[in-house]
């Protein structure tokens, strides 16, 4: 017998060669133009028709043809969608004074900003009017002048120019350009309401200017009904995907329960009301209705769902899933699950390959296979006669199969893991449930009789969940911090969860062989990141925006050092943790100051010793004239526009080799470069990264 049998899942072969096709793709930067990857795709298929033609269709040269052929669609695809960012629209954009642009999004709405993804139309610049399209993340000053509202579809002029999202300038952090060029956005700015202009309006897509008018109504029908913030958050991201208004203590005590997922409009929102569909038009006992008619109704009414939500991906995913399934029932075909998961995933990375990279994507399709495989190896170990606590066992069941199934991705991107997970869906996920029917109650109420208490009970069952969920969050070691996986050490653990669950249906020992050899590999790695870190002495100076920030870091040892108080602790956390984290050391605590008398050798300068290296920081207040000997130091650090020559430094200070900080003016610091490279200086600038240097 066959581990693993092919042909009633055709289509998961497909998708896996698709998916193999666009991560090969990202890994190759694009180096053909439009019209050459035209004419590899008419090879392809002559090819693959030539192959067909001459070879007897059994043949498995036939299809091992065609899923190279799908493997190379997928690599044309990825390049073809991912257009690479030309320096011409960069410097187009930096001599731009003002531009057109088409708003394109809901707005996201921040504390401070209110946040659109806008498209440019038109570029004018000193000499020009230039037509360019370019999608640019947009953000609005919300404490600007408030009486501008700008809606999907806007076309505004906008003054100012944007600029190029940059990259990290720590090791390790969150890579905000990448993440942005995945939806192809490579350019951002930031502007007072003073500095836009709304030309026309209802120039966008006329369906989704529809779906956003539609989405505003509700959004406002939720409003104006729930009264109370937190209840109201809460209320709108779980009924429209609506998130901005969600406060921090919230996603804190949901995330560190495992119930964020009901805040995002997902697989569970929709099978809610593909249920509440089902459950309505029960009583109905004629076959062709059921047949036909039931279908089709359930389709249209999770499409409208979608519709209502603003076409999020998340919802996308979930509704194409669902609305492959119930037609294939439909059409009485005994279609495998996993071919129709695989066709919906097919169908939305080819609509959009970069969907592959998405979290969301990754955690929808994990849970839902994991759901499907490994609930039915967990709900049979445990019966119950009576139906309350069968339904609690099933929920255990659901809850333990996706956590298994997303665990590993989850600790990959959050570097967390919910250990009352178990405890809070069982109320949570039925609370879902019931607001999700509230909501739909409220939607029809207020559109039709408006009243107050369908908002009461909706605020009232949140207010419990909330009251439950905060419960779970205090109680003692809720949330299990600071993990960190490594993108193989993730894969790893997938290969490891298939490997025992393939060992206890096939119950073959090959099966504990490769078992064993992932665990051994798994382990492997984990020892050798340790004696690597253990191994490791060095000082890094992160590329901070306001203060300086220095670890000192001996093996698996960390000290920090700042040369002004820290003012922005999550700021300073968010910069420096992400490569602590991946260097198993501890979050960073209050650190050491540098700028204090004790290190002080004269105005403005300051000293340390770290290892066997000398480190003078040169700041704000130096004066040459002061120095009376010759200071002698390996590194040179200048801070603060202390100093704008080189030159001038040598006659007071002896030096191996200089660094020039980040928080030198951006003039200064080519200046500083250029004098360096003349006086062939050795030297490290930082206005793009950080400094490591080895003690």
């Amino acid at each position: 017998m066959k581990l693993f049998a092919w042909s009633p899942i055709p289509f998961v072969r497909i998708c896996l060669f698709w998916i193999a096709g666009l991560l090969l793709a990202s890994q190759v930067p694009l180096l053909l133009e439009s019209n050459h990857l035209l004419c590899i795709v008419v090879g392809l298929f002559i090819l693959f028709a030539f192959i067909y033609r001459f070879t007897p269709s059994s043949h498995p040269l036939v299809g091992h043809g065609l899923l190279l052929l799908i493997l190379g669609m997928g690599i044309i695809r990825f390049w073809q969608y991912n257009v690479p960012l030309t320096e011409k629209s960069t410097s187009q954009f930096s001599e731009t004074r003002q531009y057109t642009a088409l708003i394109q999004s809901y707005p996201i709405r921040k504390e401070k900003y209110d946040i659109y993804q806008v498209e440019s139309r038109s570029l004018l610049t000193d000499t020009s009017l230039v037509s360019q399209r370019e999608m640019v993340q947009l953000y609005v000053k919300r404490d600007s002048l408030p009486s501008m509202q700008l809606n999907y579809g806007d076309l505004v002029l906008i003054s100012g120019s944007p600029f190029r999202i940059s990259p990290p300038n720590n090791p390790y952090e969150f890579d905000y350009a990448h993440y942005m060029a995945l939806q192809c956005i490579h350019f951002q700015q930031f502007v007072d309401l003073k500095d836009l202009r709304t030309l026309r309006t209802h120039q966008g897509h006329t369906l989704l200017t529809a779906v956003y008018r539609l989405r505003t109504y509700f959004e406002q029908l939720i409003t104006h009904s729930v009264i109370e913030h937190e209840e109201q958050g809460i209320a709108l991201a779980l009924l429209l995907g609506i998130k901005d208004r969600l406060n921090g203590e919230t996603k804190s005590a949901y995330s560190a329960v495992g119930a964020m997922h009901v805040l995002a409009v997902s697989g569970l929102h929709v099978g809610v009301i593909h249920f509440l569909v089902l459950l309505l038009f029960r009583p109905i006992q004629s076959a062709v209705f059921k047949k036909s008619i039931l279908p089709a109704v359930s389709i249209a009414v999770l499409w409208l769902y979608a519709l209502l939500t603003g076409f999020s991906p998340s919802i996308l995913r979930a509704v194409t899933m669902f609305s492959l399934i119930i037609f294939g029932k439909a059409l009485d075909r005994d279609s495998n699950i996993y071919n129709s998961i695989a066709v919906s995933a097919f169908i939305l990375l080819v609509a959009n390959p970069n969907q592959i990279f998405s979290v969301g994507f990754q955690l929808s399709y994990l849970a839902v296979i994991g759901i499907l495989y490994i609930y039915n190896k967990i709900y049979p170990l445990w019966s119950s006669r009576y139906w309350l606590w069968d339904k609690v066992w099933t929920l255990t069941s659901v809850s333990i199969a996706a956590q298994i199934a997303t665990a590993p991705i989850s600790i990959y991107y959050f570097h967390q893991f919910p250990n009352y997970f178990l405890v809070s869906n069982i109320f949570v996920i039925p609370a879902a449930f019931l607001i999700m029917s509230e909501g739909i109650l409220l939607f029809v109420v207020q559109s039709t009789f408006p009243s107050a208490w369908p908002g009461a009970l909706i605020e009232h069952t949140i207010w419990g969940l909330n009251w439950v969920v905060n419960r779970i969050y205090w109680l003692p070691g809720s949330l299990k911090e600071w993990l960190y996986l490594t993108g193989w050490q993730t894969v790893l653990c997938y290969a490891t969860i298939v490997c025992i669950f393939l060992g206890l249906e096939t119950r073959k020992f090959k099966a504990i062989v490769v078992l064993s050899v992932f665990l051994c590999t798994l382990s492997l790695l984990g020892c050798s990141q340790l004696y690597q870190q253990a191994h490791r002495h060095e000082i890094l100076l992160y590329h901070t925006r306001q203060n300086r920030l220095v670890d000192r870091i001996n093996g698996l040892h960390v000290r920090a050092f700042a040369l002004d108080t820290i003012r922005d602790q999550s700021l300073a956390s968010y910069q420096i943790n992400p490569n602590r984290l991946a260097s198993h050391l501890p979050p960073l605590r209050e650190p050491s100051l540098i700028r204090q008398t004790l290190h002080q050798i004269d105005s403005g300068i300051y000293a340390q010793v770290w290892g066997s290296k000398h480190f003078l920081f040169l700041t704000k207040g130096y004066e040459p004239s002061h120095i009376h000997k010759k200071l002698t130091c390996d590194y040179l650090i200048l801070e603060e526009n202390a100093c704008y020559s080189i030159e001038s430094l040598m006659e007071y200070i002896e030096f191996d080799t200089v660094i020039l900080s980040n928080t030198n003016s951006k003039i200064n610091l080519i200046n500083l470069e250029n004098e360096a490279e003349h006086l062939e200086v050795s030297y490290h600038s930082m206005s793009q990264s950080a400094c490591r240097i080895k003690i």
